[in-house]
């Protein structure tokens, strides 16, 4: 297969000075873009599924102006494949006639350059294939963030509730400030803060409900409920007693909760590339920590990507293997943040935290925002 790159015609374009000489680089580029195609279609027939392959083949034979009638759809499909191997095989001899055209004309337009110029030094000697662009005036690798997302959950845990991103303004919420600058920051230019919460579907959170002792929400309890949390009991080695099935019902719920896993989309729109070590995180406020029951601390699946956050000191999280960010490509980072403690007290509370990505910027190390988050450090169904 022909590529321009493999014989430099890239580089060559810059140094056609006659009309013939750029003639044949648009052939060269013309006969090889035909032929890129004609193998695409080749590749694309074969690989696809049997339903879409007979339109596919229709469309080539038309392209060929062939006759199918009284022909088979296999006949058809191999029909399809011989022609266009055999249209790829001739314009491959027009390639490579084409190229040598391209690099004979260029040649000596080159020559009669430097004769004409009396041996002088053309600029064409030595360039680099950037141009000539100084490599020390490309600009440093930039991160930007493009997107922020939950990556789907198991099963068994969605069936009862799920996580989710859900925007809210930072003007309302009070607690001990860890960073009283950030705080003031983020009020004043009324930046939006992601809350990463469980929410459980709407039944099974009445349901669980200890608090709500009306026929109207015990109804709420369906036999299916009742005997999915009696089962859990018994595993447990506990006594099953359907007084408190709801009690059973939330621990069993909470039991399936596993933590968070987020996806961060980060792309490079600098010159160098960017070399990613990790993710840092700093704390901003926390509140909460009232006296309370239910809910479940998580157990982080993933420790290669996993961070355990505190209140009490900000976090880290160190990549064992440093992710590579080539300029204008698109990397998704993984993120399992857990909340281990969000407050003093020994009830549940919420951190607020900033999330930072920590790379190496082709001079030295910087840092980039990507989200401000307030998760809970202890998730699930509550009793009150």
């Amino acid at each position: 297969m022909y590529f321009l790159a493999d014989i430099g015609a890239w580089s060559l374009a810059s140094r056609v000075t006659s009309g013939f000489a750029l003639l044949a680089f648009l052939v060269v580029a013309a006969v090889i873009s035909y032929r890129e195609r004609l193998k695409q279609q080749e590749r694309m027939i074969k690989s696809s599924s049997p339903g879409d392959r007979a339109d596919l083949v229709a469309r080539v034979l038309r392209s060929f102006k062939i006759d199918t009638e009284n022909l088979t759809k296999q006949q058809q499909y191999d029909l399809a494949v011989k022609q266009l191997g055999h249209e790829a095989a001739r314009h491959k001899m027009n390639v490579a006639a084409a190229i040598i055209i391209l690099v004979c004309t260029v040649t000596a337009a080159i020559a009669l350059t430097i004769v004409s110029s009396n041996g002088k030094n053309d600029g064409f000697q030595n360039q680099p294939p950037d141009g000539g662009r100084n490599e020390g005036l490309k600009s440093d690798a930039t991160l930007t963030v493009e997107r922020i997302y939950l990556a789907p959950e198991p099963a068994a845990s969605s069936r009862y509730g799920s996580w989710r991103l859900i925007e809210q303004a930072p003007e309302g919420l009070e607690g001990p400030s860890h960073n009283k600058d950030r705080v003031s920051e983020l009020r004043m230019s009324k930046a939006k803060i992601m809350r990463l919460i469980w929410q459980p579907k709407p039944e099974y959170d009445l349901a669980a409900s200890a608090s709500l002792e009306s026929d109207e929400y015990k109804v709420q309890l369906t036999e299916k409920m009742v005997a999915e949390a009696m089962n859990f009991a018994k595993k447990s080695g506990r006594a099953t007693n359907e007084s408190t099935a709801r009690v059973e019902l939330m621990e069993y719920i909470n039991s399936l909760i596993k933590p968070p896993s987020l996806r961060i989309a980060v792309r490079n729109t600098g010159d160098k590339a960017a070399t990613v070590n990790g993710l840092s995180f700093s704390n901003v406020f926390s509140f909460g920590g009232d006296a309370g029951d239910g809910g479940a601390l998580l157990t982080p699946l993933n420790k290669e990507f996993s961070a355990r956050l505190t209140y009490e000191t900000n976090s880290a999280l160190q990549f064992t293997d440093p992710i590579k960010v080539a300029s204008d490509d698109t990397v998704v980072l993984l993120l399992d943040p857990v909340v281990d403690d969000a407050t003093q007290g020994d009830g549940p509370g919420s951190l607020c935290y900033d999330i930072l990505i920590d790379f190496f910027d082709g001079t030295g190390p910087a840092k980039l925002l990507v989200q401000t988050l307030e998760q809970d450090d202890y998730v699930g169904l509550h009793l009150f």
